[in-house]
């Protein structure tokens, strides 16, 4: 990655500091992304790595944030408004377009290296492969349209207690919401339960046969009113406008970090409503021991996923 090179034509003193500071960031990180690739090839990582690379993606989310602060600030000076503008908003493009694409390859490994030392819980998994926007979709009876979208957050009316206007916030990708108005703060599971006025051990059950994810003794079956409630036409093609309303208010922002994670849950939602209507179910996975060479393969094809955004 050629990181530094639009960074090192910017000549002007009041950004320079600044810019050398993000700059360096990206650079460690940078070099720290190709150790790790070459590692993978040739001895794979190990449990030790895994608090590292968390690290560096929280590093990550960090700096999104300061940029998009920075640039604000600079935008509301007083003088040469328009020219620090367009300047401003370019050099940000090219900041995040960096911080993007380090942060996709970095959160890659770290994925694959919690399969691989199974690091997952099968509560992790299930999570990770069920959306909280496709129950929320198919509980919203009133079929509001979405009020706002940031990155992949989308704003409901709350189906926990009566208001006229959205309060109920739900971020897709970390499967999480929260309402503004009656205070609830739930995750998926959490919801399930609260909505459904079932246990968590039946929301989890039942999660995992909404989104056909095999597991033993469970007592849902795909026949059951309250599992067809979820997977029927209907509520498919209802989860469906939401997942093509969120994808094309997002694919034109900048390719922020965050921005790259919702379009990811949004790839991979889509994939789980195509096996819920061919009725295909996937096993939880194992752990494995083995050194795995497959990681190389997976961030070449996602980098290049990445690229067509």
């Amino acid at each position: 990655m050629e990181t530094l090179e639009v960074l090192k034509e910017m000549e002007r003193d009041e950004y320079r500091t600044g810019i050398e500071k993000i700059a360096n960031i990206l650079a460690t990180i940078d070099d720290a992304l190709k150790e790790y690739e070459i590692r993978l090839f040739y001895d794979g990582l190990g449990m030790e790595d895994v608090k590292d690379i968390k690290g560096y993606i929280n590093t990550l989310n960090d700096l999104d944030y300061q940029i998009k602060t920075h640039i604000q600030d600079h935008i509301s000076s007083e003088h040469d408004k328009k020219l620090r503008y367009y300047d401003e908003i370019s050099y940000q493009k090219y900041l995040l377009r960096c911080i993007g694409s380090i942060g996709f390859c970095l959160y890659n490994i770290l994925t694959n290296l919690k399969k691989e030392l199974g690091l997952y819980s099968i509560k992790d998994y299930i999570n990770e492969n069920s959306s909280l926007l496709h129950l929320v979709s198919t509980n919203n009876h009133s079929n509001q349209a979405i009020r706002k979208i940031s990155d992949d957050a989308c704003m409901y009316r709350c189906q926990f207690h009566e208001e006229r206007r959205s309060s109920m916030r739900v971020n897709n990708h970390k499967n999480r919401l929260y309402c503004y108005g009656c205070g609830a703060d739930l995750d998926i599971f959490h919801y399930l339960s609260e909505y459904e006025g079932i246990s968590l051990d039946d929301a989890f059950f039942l999660l995992s046969e909404i989104n056909k994810i095999c597991i033993p003794e469970n007592s849902f079956k795909a026949s059951d009113e309250i599992v067809r409630k979820y997977t029927c036409a209907s509520a498919l093609r209802r989860y469906e406008a939401r997942l093509d309303s969120c994808f094309q208010r997002m694919r034109h922002k900048n390719k922020t970090f965050n921005n790259y994670l919702a379009l990811e849950k949004i790839k991979q939602e889509r994939e789980t409503i195509k096996r819920i209507k061919s009725n295909e179910y996937i096993e939880v996975p194992q752990k494995k021991t083995s050194k795995s060479l497959r990681y190389i393969n997976h961030l070449e094809e996602g980098k290049r996923i990445y690229a067509e955004l």
